[in-house]
């Protein structure tokens, strides 16, 4: 109820809140500063800093916290944990389709326990073939005793 109120009548002093939780969830909360702090209530207090200050579409001050850290976000930071580009990344995936593609392609060498094996049960298909083709004939004599 708070949140709407704030965000209905009193947009031009609230500021707008993403916290991110522990379970990767997203809540919003609209709240009017105290000077550099804002307090949710069961959330704890948040510190404002303007350095990571981000406008939405409304021109609404918006600040994104995770929820065990008290400085917001830097969503527009250049420091980050990989120093690849996203193009040089996509190669990098094409790439590595590429490789899997022609690897599948290359003819595969079966190892002497698989032709083995192979060999043992075609051995047995043939004998069980051969045993109940002895056991058809008995059958259809015991049916038909004219053949």
């Amino acid at each position: 109820m708070l949140n709407w109120y704030i965000k209905t009548f009193r947009k031009r002093s609230a500021v707008r809140l993403i916290i991110i939780l522990d379970d990767h969830r997203v809540k919003e909360f609209w709240r009017i500063p105290k000077g550099d702090t804002i307090e949710l209530q069961g959330y704890g207090a948040y510190r404002i800093d303007n350095e990571n200050l981000h406008l939405s579409s409304k021109n609404v001050p918006t600040f994104y916290y995770n929820i065990m850290n008290v400085e917001p976000l830097k969503l527009l930071s250049t420091e980050t944990k990989t120093f690849m580009s996203p193009k040089s990344y996509q190669t990098a995936l094409n790439s590595k389709a590429v490789e899997k593609m022609l690897d599948a392609t290359k003819p595969v060498s079966i190892d002497t326990q698989t032709i083995i094996l192979i060999v043992v049960f075609v051995v047995c298909i043939g004998a069980l073939g051969y045993y109940f083709n002895g056991q058809f004939e008995a059958l259809r004599s015991l049916i038909d005793p004219q053949v």
